[in-house]
């Protein structure tokens, strides 16, 4: 059983990702109007019309099927994000940012976290017209009156390239450098060699930032090889390196943790349930790992759940370490 009474800690949750049902209810209700279709770019829209799946999101969305279950109902990674990219969507103006913020940092001291790092992609609501100077001051406010210790972490957006990365580092620096404690990086592993984005994790480096990435979230490990060259102080989700000594070694030497996120594994589809998890592996060879949510709307978790389920796999004392040693991964400034 979870112990929680030493500090629940999440550092791999994304900010969109915890949006609550009642605020999306709210946004679906308030866009209900418009067809999906008109509120996503085309690139988005395209992306959608990929599956069964995304075309259901565009034809029930406004509808009484389009409630919030429905985007918890995915079955693959592709799905997930096509997902995540209608939810998306539904943020579409300053007052609509400013409510996701504040209510993902209620939601996170209602499930009792003594801290949290959130990850944000700013591009995704500059694209809707929403000014980068609003978004940095709503989140360096929302940190400073949040009754829980939050941090916000950097994702550009792999697919946007390496060049955009480091360009909206350097802008975001320029205008507000305290307003991140880190960076991330997310988005589809195949679509940008994880080598290119070298300048823009030294550039974080140089200013002080904490550093992660999603990398080896599918059982495939060349990818996080190439990462764990880079100057990474964590590795988002990793669980390729179960495949890999050479990761292995890696890890443990640089003490480099796994940001594991059970649940978003399996619904995902990239481990057949939770029982087979990595994790037991993983943690039975040295490798360090923390457990977090990833992105609890959509897989219906917390950071409990996600902690019995590892205590589960590998025993409550097993888990009291993890926890007690996640305090020291942090990005804290």
């Amino acid at each position: 059983m979870v112990n929680t009474n030493s500090p629940l800690i999440d550092l791999h949750r994304h900010l969109l990702g915890s949006i609550s049902k009642d605020l999306l209810c709210n946004q679906i209700s308030k866009y209900a109007s418009t067809p999906l279709q008109k509120l996503l770019t085309p690139t988005q829209h395209e992306f959608l019309e990929r599956t069964s799946y995304g075309r259901d999101l565009l034809s029930s969305f406004g509808k009484a099927e389009s409630a919030p279950d429905i985007f918890q109902k995915f079955r693959s990674l592709l799905e997930f994000l096509q997902s995540y990219v209608a939810v998306s969507s539904l943020i579409r103006t300053e007052d609509d940012f400013a409510a996701l913020v504040s209510e993902v940092l209620e939601e996170a001291a209602q499930e009792k976290l003594h801290y949290v790092e959130l990850t944000i992609s700013p591009t995704l609501y500059t694209g809707k017209g929403i000014p980068l100077e609003f978004i940095l001051e709503t989140l360096t406010n929302a940190k400073s009156s949040s009754s829980i210790m939050a941090q916000w972490l950097l994702d550009p957006m792999r697919n946007k390239g390496a060049e955009h990365a480091e360009a909206l580092l350097q802008q975001i620096l320029s205008i507000s450098p305290d307003a991140f404690s880190g960076v991330s990086l997310a988005g589809d592993e195949e679509s940008v060699p994880i080598s290119q984005f070298r300048p823009y994790f030294e550039l974080a480096k140089a200013h002080g930032l904490g550093t992660t990435a999603h990398v080896g979230e599918r059982l495939t490990s060349k990818e996080l090889e190439l990462a764990l060259e880079l100057p990474l102080d964590r590795i988002g989700h990793g669980i390729a390196a179960v495949h890999s000594p050479i990761a292995h070694e890696v890890l443990m030497t640089k003490d480099i943790p796994l940001e594991i996120c059970p649940s978003s594994n399996q619904q995902t589809g990239q481990i057949s349930s939770l029982d087979t998890h990595p994790l037991v592996t993983l943690y039975n060879v040295g490798v360090p790992i923390i457990i977090n949510t990833d992105d609890p709307f959509f897989f219906n978790t917390t950071i409990v759940e996600e902690l019995s389920f590892a205590s589960r796999l590998i025993g409550d004392e097993a888990v009291e370490e993890i926890k007690k040693n996640t305090q020291r991964y942090t990005f804290a400034g």
